[in-house]
């Protein structure tokens, strides 16, 4: 993606695009956090990358929220839901000082 800063186009690749977001990205792998941006670290109340990545998304559910959530990952997972855009839900998160 490019932007124009005073006349000087600059080019972000992904990572930093990903960082530039207002809102809050996890990306995951088998429920793993392998990357969250700069929103995803203020959400859950994490100083650095390293407070957050190698710990369960579901360890960041709250336990009220947590039987709906894996419920919806694996509805939103399965063949048939695919290719069809996710809706909207809210959650309650922990954060990483509980």
């Amino acid at each position: 993606m490019a932007y124009k800063s005073r006349d000087t186009v600059v080019m972000l690749s992904d990572p930093e695009l990903m960082h530039a977001l207002p809102v809050a990205v996890l990306i995951t792998q088998n429920g793993v956090i392998c990357l969250a941006n700069t929103a995803s670290l203020v959400l859950l109340e994490a100083d650095t990358l390293h407070d957050v990545q190698g710990h369960l998304l579901s360890d960041f559910v709250h336990t009220l929220d947590k039987l709906r959530s894996s419920d919806r990952l694996q509805q939103a997972s399965a063949p048939e839901h695919t290719s069809q855009p996710n809706k909207p839900a809210e959650f309650r998160v922990r954060t990483t000082k509980g």
